[in-house]
């Protein structure tokens, strides 16, 4: 499931991207339902993660078996991950099997990297003391993958490596698709597995409609909101601004003007953090200040409805904020000179 926090991050990519290629509304929309979609692909890939893991614990044990001059561990081989319940029931999921076959996810070109990851978990705690406990159940073998995607020893800078040669979308996607995953272990009871549900990629058609409609609101009133957002620039130029603070902008504009239901202060806050990620130093302060200036306009000039409460008030009348956003607006003239 993808969150709103994750869609207003590639709406401000594909916005940006198409910005800059001077794409038309469809084609900046197809190309953020294509974004879209590539989480939903990493998600399902990672979850067919399990088999494989257990594919080489299973190989493990045989190849122990077959060794002439056996060590005592070879005698013995522990088959409890190769057995694992959870991983079992998991392989069964036809809703997991479906889409894999559909978009072509297979692991099968990636054995070295599987042997990689296998080498790497045989080393972490966790696993050492689910091998050598002695309980056996469901409940346990499903913690063990909680452990296991929880790792930032496995997924390490070497993992969004090879993640990133597969595909250039996943490389921002892998640490939220980890944890949907681990909130998708968290739902599913023992059973034959077949049924088990995985995350929807929207969590209602609210959200679907929220992402484009914001996109679209951003591409076909470009120009209006590089107009309404020049006012509060003092004495700069609009291009000499970043790209990406000026895409910001305008997504919260229009984020301002089309979602009622949506407080000022949540909207404000998601664009300053994306920003903190996306942009300079100086820019959550900078976008902060502007945005300020920006929502007083709207309120005085009555083009601000929202629905319900005073939080936007509430946020307006934080002092510090909007004084640390003026101080920042001064600063910002010198930095962008030397920049651009």
């Amino acid at each position: 499931m993808i969150t709103r926090a994750l869609l207003r991050t590639k709406a401000a990519q594909v916005l940006y991207a198409g910005f800059s290629a001077e794409n038309d509304w469809k084609t900046i929309d197809n190309e953020l339902i294509f974004c879209i979609n590539k989480y939903n692909d990493l998600y399902h890939f990672l979850l067919l993660l399990p088999s494989e893991i257990v594919k080489m614990a299973q190989k493990s044990i045989q190849i122990s078996e077959k060794k002439h001059l056996k060590s005592e561990k070879d005698l013995k081989p522990n088959p409890k991950l190769a057995e694992n319940l959870y991983a079992a029931q998991l392989a069964k999921n036809q809703n997991l099997l479906d889409y894999a076959e559909k978009l072509g996810l297979s692991w099968l070109p990636y054995q070295e990297e599987i042997a990689r990851i296998f080498n790497i978990l045989k080393e972490q705690f966790f696993y050492q003391e689910y091998m050598n406990s002695t309980k056996n159940s469901f409940e346990e073998d499903k913690k063990f993958w909680v452990d296991f995607y929880s790792s930032s020893e496995i997924f390490d800078e070497t993992f969004e490596d090879f993640l990133e040669d597969i595909s250039i979308y996943w490389l921002d996607d892998e640490l939220l698709a980890r944890s949907f995953i681990i909130k998708t272990i968290g739902m599913h009871k023992q059973n034959d597995g077949n049924s088990d549900k995985l995350l929807p990629l929207f969590k209602d058609t609210e959200d679907k409609r929220f992402v484009r409609g914001l996109v679209k609101a951003v591409a076909e009133n470009n120009g209006q909101y590089s107009l309404l957002i020049d006012k509060f620039l003092r004495n700069w130029e609009i291009d000499r601004v970043t790209k990406m603070d000026i895409v910001l902008l305008k997504m919260a504009i229009g984020e301002l003007k089309l979602f009622p239901t949506i407080p000022v202060s949540v909207t404000m806050n998601e664009y300053i953090e994306i920003s903190k990620f996306y942009g300079t130093d100086k820019s959550s302060a900078f976008i902060n200040g502007v945005l300020q200036s920006i929502v007083k306009r709207m309120k005085k000039s009555g083009t601000l409805y929202k629905i319900g409460g005073n939080d936007e008030e509430e946020f307006l009348e934080n002092e510090e904020n909007e004084e640390l956003g003026k101080e920042e607006l001064g600063d910002r003239n010198e930095e962008l000179g030397d920049r651009y």
